[in-house]
């Protein structure tokens, strides 16, 4: 827990994890030197609680270096932070370490979080949801942060909070960690609270600078929609502070919220995917090729069974392309796309674009009405071989594109 004159709020935040119903559980709180009674109050609880809170007060290069300086030092396999102004939900700490236990690869767990103002008062949703690393480069972060928790070892592999950062250090870590497997669930974990003084709510075009620059470490794409969104949002925060009209305000808020809901990725939550659609996968361990799991439209309306085989095209990001088809046999199908060489970066983006119109699909209370053309299921880096059938063509020599075709195999 990084903090600096927050006594206001802390001792909520300390009773949220003292509250959690999980032990052993280890709070260690970093004080940049606090100049009201943050420090009686860190002492007051670390005498009644040693086994449990532990604090440092010492001067540090900002909240970034006090969080990296607090996950060398603690001792737990799970971690996570909360700042100082937030609070955890009830349980979240036993509802986390259940989901680790269950699923032993999952690296990162994310839930929901509600939003509370400056008194502490519920006043809405935080905004969370399952998603995908695609849209978290490219479209929005829907991580709300203390509702994030990871294991230790991974820190390892993706490296420390970028100190350089002040307004989006936990969102660029939140990307790096997808590419390692994540895990969404549906319980809040946690309270974010805004209020006027916060970074997030007074950083107006400097934090949609720092946004900008930071999604470009992970793609190509020079403006994505990412860009203009949180432009959007931070012009809403200059309307804001300087007093303009409020209905250019709500214009500019209801256009930014749109374009946050809006499935910019092509890809939905059941697995659905549209004609044309975006995926990211991260690749830490080099492997070589991209299993992709299909579930034909087919597989639940009999009508479609035996009807011509579909093309799906595909583009990465590093200028590799090809084609598959998968059939309509009612069956779950896996296909093996290449994936680019070792050194190609953290993360490749594909496009796909299916030669078929979708079906719609009846809006319900979290999605849309949408055009869905199939299901993805899942899609893996994979040694390949074992499934999925991939034709190399011969090199394609000095344009350096690799020609691909690649048959769907049944299962």
């Amino acid at each position: 827990m990084p903090t600096y004159n927050q006594s206001r709020f802390i001792r909520q935040a300390i009773d949220s994890v003292l509250a959690q119903d999980y032990r052993p559980i280890e709070l260690l709180v970093f004080d940049a030197v606090s100049t009201d009674d943050t420090a009686e109050i860190l002492r007051y609880y670390a005498d009644r609680h040693p086994d449990v809170v532990r604090f440092v007060s010492r001067k540090d290069r900002g909240q970034s270096d006090a969080i990296n300086q607090g996950l060398s030092a603690c001792g737990g396999e799970i971690v996570c932070w909360l700042n100082s102004d937030d609070a955890f939900a009830e349980g979240a700490a036993r509802t986390v370490i259940d989901a680790f236990t269950r699923h032993p690869d999952v690296q990162f767990v994310w839930g929901l979080g509600w939003t509370i103002d400056e008194h502490g008062r519920r006043v809405g949703d935080g905004g969370v949801r399952a998603g995908d690393a695609w849209t978290l480069i490219h479209q929005r972060n829907f991580i709300q942060q203390p509702s994030c928790f990871f294991r230790k070892s991974v820190l390892n592999r993706v490296g420390r909070i970028d100190e350089a950062l002040h307004y989006v250090m936990d969102w660029d870590l939140w990307i790096r960690l997808s590419a390692f497997k994540g895990m969404f669930i549906s319980d809040y974990l946690s309270a974010n609270r805004e209020w006027g003084a916060n970074k997030t709510q007074s950083g107006q075009l400097r934090r949609w600078h720092e946004i900008r620059s930071m999604v470009r470490r992970y793609t190509d794409n020079r403006w994505p929609p990412v860009v203009w969104l949180y432009l959007l949002e931070a012009m809403c925060q200059v309307v804001r502070a300087h007093r303009v009209t409020r209905p250019l305000e709500s214009i500019l808020g209801r256009v930014f919220f749109r374009g946050m809901d809006a499935g910019m990725s092509g890809r939905y939550p059941d697995g659905g995917v549209r004609p044309r659609f975006h995926l990211s996968v991260g690749n830490p361990d080099s492997l070589p090729v991209l299993r992709l799991h299909i579930t034909p439209l087919s597989r639940y309306d009999p009508a479609l069974i035996d009807a011509r085989p579909v093309t799906v095209h595909w583009r990465n990001s590093c200028d590799q392309f090809g084609r598959f088809q998968y059939h309509e046999n009612g069956r779950n199908q896996t296909i093996d796309i290449q994936l680019p060489p070792a050194g190609s970066g953290l993360f490749v983006h594909y496009q796909f674009d299916i030669n078929r119109a979708g079906h719609t699909i009846a809006a319900t209370e979290t999605l849309p009405q949408r055009q869905i053309v199939a299901f993805l299921d899942a899609a893996e880096p994979v040694c390949g071989g074992e499934k999925g059938t991939v034709v190399m063509p011969q090199n394609p020599g000095a344009t350096s594109l690799l020609r691909m075709a690649v048959d769907g195999t049944v299962r």
